[in-house]
């Protein structure tokens, strides 16, 4: 790169003119950003969250200027990817298609992560509260931006703002919102959920359908209960502080931030393990790495798994997103990229034992369960019992320990308001929310 300072003695050196001719039929669109690296990806993104999280109850405007840019660099990457698909089915067998993969690889990502960006919005929106975000997201994917409809959709959402003094949301930036095409609330802290139409007779020829899911999802969340396949549903109100080990887990990513790695026991029951990748530049430390792994299992004797954030790259809707984690801007955008790996392992008898200890019985633990139902899906983790009340553990509850970094007294908690709110034979579907969820995430 030239660094010396430009001459100015002779003017007409420094200016030129260029006439573009621009064709609609050309897939410029791949030109534009081409080769763009990862790292300028995540400083976008990072300023997005940044955003997305100060802003959000300082500024409406703000918000709605995030989400017309989420949305443009999401069609931008879409037709990119779309770009780069057609261009490598068309490439000859003997050419090379690694890069384009590449490519494909890193647009795709950077459109998923915005999505996790958008999501903060509708986790603040609802203040965190897990029942509703689940019931929101408990339909089909919407699959890329479609052009159809689009503009109407933004009309609705310029309209929400500009005219009745609404936060609207529009859905396709987010994972989680899955119902009509908008979601906003008033002033006075109604919520509505919006299907745009391009007019009456399209209406009434294919909203119908949607319509009615978005009235049944209303419904259950008005009255907290249904039935459905002739079973009941509940939505069940928790009230307590969600212990975990958010503190244990900063400390070991800021060791991590320093010398690449870090090991930290969370409890008698389990560890995590961080690694930087941009600071890991010796093939050695992996080495390093096993000695200390096996160091931090020693005397480890039972059913043991591991989860690792690459595990949760996908949505889920019974998982915070790593964008609302109580770090920085810059750390959330590293473990949503994958910068940053970690990896919790947990020893399901000590837990069991630690379960024990707390006065509950286990009927069953995992090695049970998967043991007695191989090759089939498993629906519970563990079955508990206090008292006369038996209550089985779903696996969202176990991922809880794995992926939030939960304190296990979580489990006794919510089998107690369950065991308060049910009758001894009623097994519903229980979805919990509890109101004290705001004060963990960000």
């Amino acid at each position: 790169m030239d660094t010396s300072e430009p001459d100015f003695s002779d003017r007409k050196k420094k200016f030129r003119r260029t006439l573009t001719i621009a064709s609609s039929k050309d897939n410029q669109i791949l030109g534009a950003l081409r080769l763009a690296k990862l790292s300028d990806f995540k400083a976008v993104a990072e300023d997005y969250l940044r955003i997305a999280r100060k802003r959000f109850n300082v500024s409406l405007l703000s918000i709605i200027n995030l989400q017309w840019h989420i949305l443009a660099d999401m069609i931008f990457a879409e037709k990119t990817i779309q770009g780069l698909k057609e261009q490598k089915q068309a490439a000859k067998p003997e050419e090379d298609t690694e890069l384009i993969d590449r490519e494909i690889f890193i647009y795709e990502l950077f459109r998923n992560k915005l999505k996790d960006i958008g999501d903060v919005l509708a986790w603040k929106l609802f203040d965190y509260n897990r029942s509703i975000i689940y019931m929101l997201s408990d339909h089909e994917e919407s699959g890329y931006i479609q052009k159809e409809g689009l503009s109407g959709e933004l009309l609705t959402f310029l309209m929400k703002y500009h005219n009745d003094g609404e936060l609207p949301i529009i859905n396709c930036i987010t994972n989680c919102l899955r119902y009509g095409d908008i979601v906003s609330k008033t002033e006075q802290g109604i919520f509505n959920i919006i299907e745009v139409k391009s007019g009456v007779r399209c209406a009434k020829k294919r909203g119908q359908k949607q319509l009615k899911a978005i009235d049944d999802v209303i419904f259950f969340l008005n009255e907290s209960y249904k039935e459905e396949s002739g079973r009941k549903w509940l939505i069940l109100p928790l009230d307590y502080y969600p212990r975990n080990y958010f503190k244990q887990l900063t400390d070991c990513i800021a060791t991590a931030n320093n010398k690449g790695y870090a090991f930290k026991k969370l409890n008698e029951y389990s560890y995590t393990t961080v690694m930087n990748f941009d600071k890991i530049d010796n093939e050695d430390i992996f080495d390093k790495l096993e000695d200390l792994h096996r160091k931090m299992s020693e005397g480890w004797n039972g059913f043991i798994l591991g989860f690792s954030n690459y595990d949760r790259f996908d949505f889920s809707p019974i998982i915070m997103p790593y964008s609302i984690f109580p770090f920085s801007e810059k750390t959330c955008i590293d473990l949503m990229f994958g910068s940053l790996s970690v990896t919790t392992y947990i020893n399901f008898d000590l837990l069991a034992a630690n379960f024990a200890k707390s006065g509950l019985n286990v009927l069953k633990t995992p090695k049970d369960i998967i043991e007695s139902q191989p090759n089939k899906l498993i629906q519970e983790m563990f079955v508990l019992k206090l008292a006369d009340f038996v209550f089985p553990i779903p696996p969202s509850m176990i991922y809880s320990l794995f992926f939030e970094f939960r304190h296990p007294d979580l489990f006794k908690k919510e089998i107690i308001a369950a065991k308060n709110a049910l009758e001894p034979s009623e097994e519903p579907y229980i979805l919990t929310y509890n109101k004290q969820e705001r004060k963990i995430w960000k």
